[in-house]
C-alpha cells in the first residue's frame, strides 16, 4: 500500500510520533527485562550457612528458612576473598573441604550481607 502525504509538516509529525512510539517500546522492553531478571534470581534452600567455590558465579541467594535468614553467596565471597586465600582464617576449610559452613547462624564477618526474613 502506497501512502501519499500532502505536505512536509504531516511527514514531520508522523516521524516524530513514530520516534516517540519507538522510545516507549524500548523503555517497556527494558522494564519487562528488569522484572524478569528479578524473578529469575537463583535461590537455593539450605539448613545452614554455606559458601563454596562450586557455587561462586551463580549469583545465588541462599535461604536458611529454619533459621530465618538469607544472603547473596557471591557478595559474601567477593567481600571476603582474603579470608579464603592462603593464610586467611577460612582457607583450610575452603581449600581442603571445598566449602565453608556454619551449622547455627552465620559468621560475624558476613553479618552486613545477611537479610533476616
Amino acid at each position: 500500500m502506497k501512502v501519499i502525504y500532502k505536505d512536509s509538516e504531516e511527514i514531520d509529525f508522523i516521524e516524530k510520533e513514530l520516534e516517540a512510539i519507538s522510545i516507549l517500546v524500548e523503555t517497556s522492553t527494558k522494564s519487562i527485562n528488569d522484572e524478569n531478571n528479578l524473578k529469575n534470581t537463583n535461590t537455593m534452600n539450605r539448613r545452614n550457612f554455606y559458601l563454596s567455590p562450586k557455587l561462586y558465579g551463580k549469583n545465588l541467594t541462599i535461604k536458611i528458612d529454619n533459621q530465618g535468614f538469607s544472603y547473596n553467596h557471591d557478595k559474601i565471597v567477593d567481600a571476603n576473598k582474603k579470608r579464603f586465600s592462603k593464610g586467611g582464617s577460612a582457607y583450610k576449610s575452603w581449600s581442603e573441604n571445598g566449602f565453608y559452613s556454619k551449622t547455627s547462624g552465620y559468621p560475624n564477618w558476613a553479618s552486613e550481607f545477611i537479610r533476616n526474613e
